[in-house]
């Protein structure tokens, strides 16, 4: 997949899971949360992909709306 922005990124808002998957598809660079504290909802596979690139280290809470897999969870809390 191309991506359309090569570079880093910093996001000062909050950011949802949807936006967060919107943001890895688009940026190859590393994405820096300002905001690591809020209650992130999501289907298991909807957060592996969020969580695809390189993230701050997030800290707040994540909500896994469905059973993930082994492999699934692992991708999630790495």
């Amino acid at each position: 997949m191309q991506r359309l922005y090569g570079g880093d990124v910093t996001v000062t808002s909050g950011v949802s899971v949807s936006m967060l998957k919107d943001i890895n598809d688009a940026v190859s660079g590393q994405i820096t949360l300002s905001d690591t504290s809020a209650i992130l909802f999501g289907s298991s596979s909807d957060l592996v992909d969020a969580f695809a690139g390189t993230i701050t280290t997030y800290t707040g809470s994540i909500v896994i709306t469905d059973e993930p897999s082994t492999s699934q969870l692992a991708s999630i809390n790495d």
